[in-house]
């Protein structure tokens, strides 16, 4: 070939019969082998892997399709994908249902893909046969992207901040965008002096070859460590470059993977790559200059708005009405200038892996360099906020589109992501942090996306609950769910309609001038097959999808139809659905732009519908897509009745199966047929993770972190069948041990103990059917906590308003998340606790409020609507149950008897459904998960495996070795013997004995070398024949740098025994030793430098006359202490408190030390306004976003509320903030002296209490008065 490359080529034509195609498959796998020659194999092959590759026939996979599905994972094959129209076969076009596959491909190994990354097929013109031609074209169409980006790798380059530090501080008085120049012009410069690590490697591994050749007795050792370390390093260097590329987050650094990341980088760029497109007059695209005319023309008239002012009022005084306003408490907040510390803690929250924008800076660069240019980003930001205006460098950028379909063919097939700039992204993400609280308070129930508190699984479960009920025959209303598809949601938005929106929420005047001013100067680049276009273009519509501040932009858009459904409703215009006689009418659901309505079939109500549809369109621009829209009937609807509605509202009926949020939708009942979207999603993900590129940890990472959470979100929806998790299971194990799809395969361990945490031997997966009564378990608790969501309503309604949850029981038709509520609740019964607060949330019959609840429990059919409320007698502050005495056991009235109340039981502390499990009462999948398991009962825990799976500076993929190890599950001659049979146990190496564990990694001879003439000096023939008694051993004789060296050997020895079989290569020890000792000498990259972010100083509002601080000390015996400082606004310290206290929890102690400081407040008399400092978090948050999920022990709830209406009835002359604890040094004295030396203190600090703490008369120099 061409350039000196040879690879060998297949042409297929598969068996139309399926007879013969098996041995087909099997001589394709024999060419794929790794040690043969880069292959590529094309042709007709008569099958398809996948569903999406055709279209008509059975939606189910034949044999001979999955066999050749299977052909592709297991001989790790690339499908190159294609570009043009998506079938190139298809049966008669002139017969009613004609079917139409993709039977023509071009598959290829690793390697050719490698070889010709920007390789692509095109089909091409069908005329004369059943089949479209295909073209392979592996010439690069395309230069390499010029646009200039922040390498990650060159961060590990010693010299690199040395030089970004010259250069920014070379002319200290210019601008931001005159730094960023010489920034860039400068690393240009420099990046041409240094060698890439692909070529560093290259001279590193000549260096080795070289000192390898020496004769073993001349060889310097640590010549050879040294060129080993700095080959690790460069290797780590190669890594970051390949994992940047290609965007995968879940996997671990430093582990390796570099070749799995080469490969997903070079097959998402294939994905990405675009030249045939279909232009609106039928015909294609041929160039890559005439693919991105024809994209920015369509962005461009997508972009642009249909008024002829983009700020016209849109909105009538009636709609603007039903809008909640935002409280004095978030318009304050909002409109603050933020300061350093502020800015800091929201770039280190934000992912530090994603693309750059047009400036090619990313938040990696400006972490690490934060020290040199922070201070530059502090005023630039804080000069946005003041001015409202969003500075102009940073509004430019690149519009990457990800394909919304497999192979798209037309612009609408893309969603347009844009790349903006990390700064831009953090000024606009300051807002949305501080709005994230509030949004809540402003936003309907009906709307469950981007709000705190409520989840999708709302939504899914909502629509389920409604279809459950349209398919029974007591449910009498003729009605319709309409599933309503936007086109275009984001890109469409008027901007004339977020301003007019966010003056009605009543936004600070600064934030809408900076949100309008980031929308309006947007300008964007369309980047395609990675470079960017020639210039700019203007929009007048749309959000960015990117932008922090676009998902709570397009929920306050939709809002707008939240409203037009409520006007209309109050009007009597739309009924809406009521599934029973007491439930309000539902009218409609929303998950971002996910819209669906519910409402009657009468002509009129459907009318009415359709024109809030239209109105929602013109208003919002948001207009509906009637291809991707759907319609579901009740069964009284007769056929007629349909086609009207189907006909009015511009929708197709709903098929059998079909999918919401991602979840299946079925009228009948759910089976795994329901689930094949599912399981082909995971097949699907699994097919583009090639897994013979990844190591034994990078697969069980992806396992954890990517497969196992797919499904999670449909199994918090109902319970799964089983054949569905089992299934799912098979996969999963099949994909760790690296024999996808194959019926028998070689698993070492099983499932079981691999499940098992990390302390009682396992790799902490997770088993799915646990893991799915898990979710569900959550799901009733939500439930039983009294939610106001709608579909907590509707199930509350439909199945026990009359007889409580805990009596009543599933019949056969009732909905699949009532039965597995039922199916659950003996998990959960026995570990909720109602904690009293205002009572009138609890029932008082049938509900765990007190021991003996459940024993009661059927005396609520006679008074289902009786709370314990009605139980207080407030005159007296005491029970009085004389009327309802009969409804209680005498034991029960003794337990309630004894059940203390107190003044705050009157006022309106909410009350609250606790977990007992945890502290906080909140419910945790990860406790719940532990408790189904047994892991908490299971007290011993066998220390060996604490002492590897925690050593920070032990590589993952080595981890995963050792625990192999430790499990007799490493492939040696003697395991393969013992389980297949067929080869020989005796080592390889030296056919002395059998190949062990323990033999070939401390007995066989080129092993014992190794040992002795480490810096570990071991004799192995003194070693305990135990393999796992030796590791418990060594790890309580050896440092922990000791330890990792002594696993690093076990790797390296059993890489060389690898090598010696596989490639013929047989190391010495001393380069064995010498690789061991590299990677011990070389630093793992996890980034915990950059998480461990502190605060640089707080300032004191100039509003306040006097600073209070407080804190709290305890231990696990419960003893606690309060430590109080009261200072005057020039910083002296003026009163002392210290009290020693009993609480449950360090946040129990936070709490009462708040609560005290609040006391003395009005005690002392302390001038106001004052401001309080506190070092626990979740208090401040508790306090400021009023949401009960931050108590972390529910035995503080009622202090914690008790001082928030106390700060409440103080009418803002109380201000509560947040600080670290190193700026809280006096209280936290204070507190450990109250609970050490049990010593209560009050009054102005004498010089004995001053000198005995050490405590200092004014406010540390963190604070700026």
């Amino acid at each position: 070939m061409a350039g000196g490359l040879t690879w060998n080529i297949g042409a297929i034509y598969g068996d139309p019969h399926h007879k013969y195609n098996p041995y087909i498959w099997d001589l394709i796998k024999l060419l794929s082998m790794e040690n043969m020659e880069p292959l590529c194999c094309f042709g007709d092959f008569n099958a398809v892997p996948s569903l999406r590759d055709k279209y008509g026939g059975s939606r189910i996979l034949n044999k001979n399709n999955r066999s050749f599905r299977d052909l592709l994972m297991q001989a790790n094959l690339i499908d190159l994908g294609y570009k043009g129209p998506a079938y190139t076969w298809s049966t008669n076009l002139h017969t009613s249902n004609p079917m139409h596959q993709r039977l023509d491909r071009v598959i290829v190994s690793p390697s050719w893909s490698a070889m010709y990354p920007d390789a692509f097929v095109n089909h091409l013109l069908r005329l004369h046969s059943d089949h479209c031609p295909i073209l392979l074209n592996t010439s690069k169409t395309f230069p390499q992207p010029k646009q200039f980006q922040i390498e990650h790798w060159w961060l590990q380059v010693s010299s690199f901040k040395d030089e970004c530090k010259r250069l920014w501080q070379e002319d200290p008085d210019v601008s931001w965008g005159q730094k960023y120049q010489i920034l860039v012009r400068g690393i240009k410069a420099w990046r041409k002096k240094i060698k890439t690590p692909k070529d560093k490697l290259r001279e590193l591994e000549e260096k080795i070859f070289k000192q390898q050749m020496v004769p073993p007795h001349l060889q310097n050792l640590n010549e050879e460590i040294n060129l080993r370390k700095e080959y690790e390093e460069t290797m780590q260097q190669l890594e970051t470059y390949w994992q940047q590329r290609s965007r995968v987050r879940w996997a671990s650094m430093g582990d390796r993977n570099t070749k799995f990341f080469h490969n997903a980088a070079t097959i998402r760029r294939r994905q990405n790559y675009i030249t045939t497109l279909q232009k609106p007059d039928g015909s294609w695209t041929s160039t890559e200059g005439e693919a991105r005319k024809l994209l920015v023309e369509y962005f461009k008239n997508l972009y642009s708005s249909t008024r002829a002012q983009l700020n016209e009022p849109v909105l009538s005084s009636y709609i603007k009405n039903e809008f909640k306003k935002l409280t004095v408490q978030a318009r304050d907040q909002l409109r603050q200038i933020p300061n350093a510390h502020e800015i800091k803690t929201v770039l280190w929250a934000m992912g530090q892996d994603r693309a750059p924008g047009p400036d090619g800076l990313t938040v990696r660069f400006l972490k690490e360099m934060w020290d040199l240019v922070g201070p530059d980003i502090v005023n630039r930001i804080k000069w946005a906020f003041t001015v409202g205006i969003m500075p102009q460098e940073w509004t430019p950028c690149n519009i990457v589109l990800i394909p919304k379909v497999e192979n798209p063919q037309k612009p609408d097939q893309f969603r347009p992501i844009s790349v903006c700039s990390v700064l831009y992204r953090l000024t606009m993400k300051i807002i949305a942090r501080r709005l994230a609280p509030y949004v809540s308070e402003i936003i309907s129930p009906a709307q469950t996306a981007f709000v705190r508190g409520r989840s999708i699984h709302e939504n899914v479960i909502l629509l389920r609950e409604i279809l459950n009920s349209f398919k029974s025959k007591d449910f009498k209303e003729k009605a319709f769910a309409l599933k309503l598809d936007l086109r275009k949601a984001f890109d469409t938005v008027e901007w004339g309609l977020v301003h007019e929106v966010l003056k009605t929420i009543e936004m600070p005047e600064n934030i809408i001038k900076l949100i309008y001013s980031a929308m309006t100067t947007a300008k964007f680049s369309i980047k395609l097959n990675g470079r960017n276009g020639d210039g700019f273009f203007q929009a007048s519509r749309g959000l960015r999808q990117g932008c922090p501040m676009s998902p709570y932009l397009f929920i306050l858009a939709a809002e707008v139809l939240s409203k037009m459904f409520n006007l209309a409703t109050r009007n009597g215009d739309v009924q809406g659905i009521s599934l029973t006689q007491d439930t309000e009418p539902l009218t409609h659901a929303l998950y971002a732009d996910d819209l669906v309505i519910f409402a009657k079939t009468q002509q009129q109500e459907v009318n009415m519908v359709k024109n809030i549809i239209n109105r929602f369109g013109m208003i919002t621009g948001l207009k509906q897509n009637p291809d991707k829209s759907q319609i579901w009937f009740s069964k009284h609807v007769n056929q007629r009745e349909r086609q009207t509605c189907q006909t009015t509202l511009s929708v197709q009926p709903a098929p059998e199966c079909s999918t919401y949020l991602g979840n299946p939708l079925t009228t009948k009942q759910y089976t795994k047929r329901s689930y094949q979207n599912l399981l082909e999603k995971i097949q699907g993900r699994m097919a583009g993770w090639k897994m013979h590129t990844l190591s034994f940890a990078g697969r069980v990472e992806l396992i954890r972190t990517v497969l196992q959470s797919i499904p999670m979100h449909t199994m918090a929806t109902q319970l799964l069948p089983t054949k569905v998790l089992n299934e799912l299971t098979s996969i999963f194990r099949k994909f760790l041990w690296g024999k996808v799809n194959q019926t028998r395969f070689l698993a070492y361990i099983s499932w079981e103990k691999i499940c098992k945490t990390f302390s009682h031997g396992g790799l902490n997966l997770k088993d799915l059917h646990i893991l799915n009564v898990t979710w569900i378990m959550k799901m009733l608790h939500t439930f039983l906590s009294g939610v106001q969501s709608p579909w907590a309503k509707i199930c509350w309604e439909k199945y026990c308003k009359n007889s409580g949850f805990w009596v009543s029981n599933p019949k056969r038709g009732d909905s699949e998340i009532w039965k597995s509520f039922h199916k659950v609740k003996q998990y959960v019964k026995d570990d909720i606790w109602w904690v009293i607060g205002a009572g009138d949330k609890i029932p008082a019959i049938g509900q765990p409020w007190y021991h003996n609840w459940y024993d009661d429990r059927h005396g609520i059919a006679q008074f289902p609507n009786l709370k314990v409320r009605n139980l207080f007698d407030f005159d007296n502050n005491r029970w009085n149950l004389q009327t309802y005495q009969h409804l209680f056991s005498q034991t029960s009235i003794n337990q309630i008897m004894s059940i203390t109340l107190t003044p705050s039981n009157n006022i309106s502390i909410p009350d609250r459904l606790i977990w007992t499990r945890t502290k906080n009462g909140k419910f945790s999948l990860k406790i719940a998960y532990q408790l189904l398991t047994h892991t908490q009962q299971q007290v011993e825990t066998s220390q060996i495996w604490e002492t590897f799976w925690y050593l920070r500076r032990l590589i993952p993929k080595v981890k995963t070795f050792i625990w192999r190890v430790m499990q007799g599950a490493l492939p040696t001659m003697y395991q393969l013997n013992k389980r297949i049979g067929r080869v020989s146990a005796m080592c390889p190496r030296c056919a002395m004995e059998n190949e062990t564990e323990q033999h070939m990694l401390f007995m066989c001879p080129a092993s014992r070398a190794t040992w002795f003439i480490s810096p570990l000096a071991i004799r192995t023939e003194e070693l305990s024949l135990n393999l796992l008694q030796l590791l418990q051993d060594m790890s309580g004789i050896l440092s922990e740098m000791n330890m990792v060296l002594f696993y690093n050997i076990m790797w390296t020895i059993w890489k060389s025994r690898n090598k010696f079989i596989f490639e013929g290569k047989e190391e010495n020890p001393t380069s064995i030793l010498a690789e061991a000792m590299a990677i011990t000498m070389t630093p793992v990259l996890n980034g915990a430098n950059l998480k461990n972010m502190k605060a640089d100083c707080t300032i004191v509002p100039p509003q306040v006359t006097a600073v209070c601080m407080v804190d709290a000390s305890w231990d696990v015996r419960g003893k606690g202490g309060i430590g109080i400082a009261f200072y005057c606004r020039q910083g002296l310290l003026q009163h002392a408190y210290c009290k020693p206290v009993t609480a449950s929890s360090p946040f129990h102690a936070e709490t009462l030390a708040l609560a005290m400081a609040l006391q003395l407040i009005t005690q002392i008399q302390a001038p106001m306004p004052i401001i309080i400092y506190t070092d626990c978090q979740s208090l401040v948050l508790f306090l400021t976003e009023n949401e009960d999920s931050h108590i972390q022990d529910w035995k503080a709830s009622k202090a914690a509320y008790q001082s928030k209406v106390a700060i409440e009835e103080m009418q803002g002359n109380v201000i509560v903030k947040y600080i670290p604890r190193s700026f809280n040094e006096v209280p936290h004295k204070l507190a450990n002296y109250a609970r050490t030396k049990g010593v209560y203190y009050q009054g102005f600090p004498s010089t004995q209490l001053m000198g005995e703490l050490d405590l200092c008369q004014r406010l540390t120099a963190f604070f700026i008065l």
